[in-house]
C-alpha cells in the first residue's frame, strides 16, 4: 500500500513539474528574452559592492553587463543532453536509483576544500560538486561560509541558484557558471538572468 502510495507521489510531483516546464516553454522566448533589460549602475550609485571580508571584489565590466550565453542556451547546455519528454521523465523516475542515478544525502558532509577567500572571488551561491550538486555553498558578502541541501531527486542548478531535478543539471558543468548568474547578485536593479 505504501509503494503504491508513494509511486502515486512520485507520478503526481513528476506531472505537476513537467505540466509547469510545458506551459512555460510554450512562451515565446523572444519576447521573454526582449521584455528583459539591464540598467547597468557603477560602483557607487548606491546599490552593495561585492566583497569578501573586508576586499571589496568587482567582477569584470563585461560579466556585469552582459552574460556570456543566452540563459535558454545555458540551461541547455548545463543539462547536459536533449530535453526529455513527460513520458521519458515519468520512466526514468520510477526506475531512478538514489545514490546511483542521483546523490541522496539526509546531511550536508562538509568539504574542507572549499573556502569562501581561495574558492571563490565573489559572494554568492555555489554547487559542490564533491556531492554530485546535493549541497551548495554560500558565501555572503562578509566572507561568511554557509550550506545548504538540496531535497533528494534535485541538485543545485548553478544557473537559476535553486534546486532542480537532477535530469536537469550535469553536476560536472557547475563550475563553469559559477559567475553566470552570481555576478548579478548584490546590484540594486539588475536582473538575475538575461541581458
Amino acid at each position: 500500500m505504501s509503494r503504491s502510495l508513494s509511486l502515486f507521489a512520485i507520478f503526481f510531483l513528476i506531472s505537476c513539474t513537467v505540466l509547469c516546464h510545458a506551459q512555460f516553454n510554450r512562451l515565446n522566448r523572444t519576447q521573454v528574452q526582449a521584455s528583459i533589460k539591464i540598467k547597468p549602475r557603477p560602483v557607487g550609485s548606491g546599490q552593495m559592492q561585492p566583497k569578501i571580508g573586508n576586499v571589496a571584489l568587482q567582477p569584470p565590466a563585461e560579466r556585469m553587463t552582459l552574460q556570456r550565453e543566452d540563459p535558454w542556451r545555458a540551461l541547455d547546455t548545463l543539462r547536459g543532453r536533449q530535453a526529455m519528454s513527460t513520458e521519458d521523465i515519468t520512466m526514468f523516475m520510477m526506475t531512478a536509483v538514489p545514490g546511483t542515478d542521483y546523490p541522496a544525502y539526509s546531511n550536508i558532509p562538509g568539504n574542507p576544500f572549499f573556502n569562501c577567500a581561495t574558492s571563490v572571488h565573489q559572494p554568492g551561491f555555489y554547487a559542490d560538486t564533491t556531492t554530485r550538486c546535493q549541497v551548495f555553498r554560500r558565501c555572503d558578502p562578509d566572507g561568511n561560509l554557509f550550506s545548504y541541501l538540496c531535497p533528494n531527486t534535485t541538485v543545485f542548478n548553478q544557473i537559476t541558484l535553486t534546486c532542480d531535478y537532477f535530469f536537469n543539471v550535469d553536476c560536472a558543468k557547475s563550475p563553469d557558471y559559477y559567475d553566470y548568474s552570481n555576478s548579478r547578485l548584490y546590484h540594486e536593479g539588475w536582473l538575475l538572468l538575461g541581458n
